[in-house]
């Protein structure tokens, strides 16, 4: 999305606020591996201790209607792992944009991406008529 001018300086007001929010999300992903193994087990206590089957809405046969309990479904990991990468990168680009636009300068980019643990390419730091 190409935002006007005055409409980025609007993002950098609530910028501490946004980043938490990336922060929070990669806590979130990062985290979802161990908050479902422990779902995964309380679910399987309970059943265990409670003898609990499913109802199996397509049966024809009312003696056929309940089943096991199936497992929980998981996020595959490659979907976790894309949608990290997808913040992280629309977060640097983000960041990226504020420096080049002379709305934060380099030692805050270094600071907020250093904060989120995003590596600074620092090619990316080049003015476009530098040469390599």
């Amino acid at each position: 999305m190409t935002l006007n001018p005055h409409q980025l300086a609007g993002h950098v007001g609530n910028l501490d606020f946004w980043l938490a929010e990336v922060a929070h999300a990669h806590a979130v992903i990062d985290g979802y591996e161990l908050r479902f193994r422990s779902m995964e087990e309380a679910s399987k206590q309970y059943v265990a201790a409670n003898g609990t089957r499913e109802f199996l809405l397509n049966a024809d046969d009312f003696d056929e209607s309940y089943q096991n309990v199936t497992r929980q479904r998981r996020l595959p990991k490659l979907a976790l792992h894309e949608a990290r990468r997808r913040l992280t990168d629309a977060t640097y680009h983000f960041l990226l944009r504020l420096h080049k636009s002379h709305f934060i300068d380099e030692p805050q980019l270094r600071r907020h991406l250093d904060h989120l643990r995003i590596n600074l390419d620092p090619l990316d730091l080049r003015s476009p008529n530098q040469s390599a």
